[in-house]
């Protein structure tokens, strides 16, 4: 389990699919449109480090349910930047 912090300031307890050192996936009530900058706590690492990322990708899984895949980036990147 992570915390998951939107832009905007909606937060979200979320079970993550996939960790890897580039970035992560997870689970989400509702689609994020790529782009969205994306702040988490993973429950599981030491320290529970404060992580930054950007939305690459939004899948529809099923109902209201979409997988939400997240590239880290440096906590002092620039958001607009391309990849």
């Amino acid at each position: 389990m992570s915390l998951m912090m939107l832009a905007g300031g909606e937060a979200a307890l979320e079970g993550t699919c996939d960790l890897s050192a580039q970035g992560f996936s997870f689970l989400y009530d509702g689609f994020v449109y790529p782009g969205t900058i994306v702040y988490t706590r993973f429950e599981s690492l030491p320290g529970r480090p404060l992580m930054k990322g950007i939305v690459r990708h939004c899948t529809h899984v099923d109902g209201r349910r979409h997988r939400v895949g997240v590239e880290f980036v440096p906590r002092d990147a620039d958001p607009t930047a391309s990849r």
